[in-house]
């Protein structure tokens, strides 16, 4: 039987900010199943690229396609129709403060579905149990810890079963405990769902536990790729500083102004429509 196709296939991705490539022939592909990590230094086109693979930013050259169509040419209501079939985890959560946490798991279900009132609510009610938060539905996200907004905003990013999740640095900000919480919750996605993951992160303690899979990112290429044990038994030195937090070597400490505005966050696509409630649009 011949093997499934990738799900994501990058090939030749170039994106410049001027005279200077922030990506520069970035290639890979990452197959179903597997839970790809993207690490670097800052700077290194990490979020770049995380922005071309979700088709919020168009390359200079190259292509990236997402369950076999190339989005990198696509309107935007046809990058819409295929970002339905994957999920995203923003570094900070991204839950709307004016709504419950019940509501913020919602959203997606409501502007994307044609559900009742009850189904959604059933759903939002399983996938709070799946991030360890049942009960939590009438709370406000200042009411809530950072690691839980982390929690429900995974659970958003599951309203809807998705094929693939990209994750924006999904433990930046939480300690070790709450750190081993989010790894697990992703270990239990990828294995026991066979969801296919992306993920960006430069905690290296939660990478090696959750990758099948890992690139590093330096100068806008791709330095290093492969098994945890490989990435971790690299030859290279770059490699090898960023892996063991190493004060010294090719990595530079300094930081230029086009570097640190290629490190900002991918910012959260707002939902269309206002202010969601329980109640479902076309009731």
């Amino acid at each position: 039987m011949p093997a499934d196709p990738p799900i994501i296939e990058v090939a030749g991705l170039v994106r410049r900010f001027g005279d200077r490539a922030v990506l520069d022939d970035v290639s890979f592909n990452v197959n179903r199943g597997e839970t790809l990590v993207i690490m670097g230094g800052s700077g290194c086109g990490k979020s770049t690229l995380l922005r071309h693979l979700i088709g919020s930013m168009k390359p200079t050259s190259g292509t990236v396609k997402l369950f076999g169509e190339e989005i990198t040419g696509m309107k935007e209501r046809e990058i819409e129709r295929v970002r339905l079939r994957f999920g995203m985890l923003f570094q900070s959560g991204a839950l709307l403060a004016s709504l419950t946490v019940g509501e913020n798991v919602a959203l997606p279900l409501l502007q994307h579905t044609a559900k009742s009132p009850d189904e959604i609510e059933q759903i939002v009610k399983r996938k709070l149990d799946m991030v360890g938060l049942s009960g939590f539905e009438d709370l406000t996200p200042d009411e809530i810890s950072g690691g839980m907004k982390k929690r429900v905003g995974l659970a958003r990013a599951l309203a809807l079963d998705p094929e693939l999740l990209f994750s924006d640095e999904p433990t930046s900000g939480l300690d070790p405990i709450m750190t081993a919480v989010v790894d697990e919750l992703t270990l239990k996605l990828t294995h026991g769902s066979h969801m296919t993951a992306v993920v960006v992160s430069h905690d290296m303690t939660s990478a090696f536990r959750i990758a099948t899979r890992m690139i590093m990112l330096g100068h806008g290429s791709i330095v290093a790729e492969g098994a945890p044990d490989e990435i971790r038994n690299s030859p290279n030195q770059e490699v090898q500083q960023f892996i063991h937090g190493r004060p010294d070597g090719p990595i530079p400490l300094n930081l230029s102004q086009e570097e640190h505005k290629d490190h900002q966050l991918v910012r959260p696509r707002p939902f269309l429509g206002g202010r969601f409630r329980f109640h479902h649009k076309h009731s």
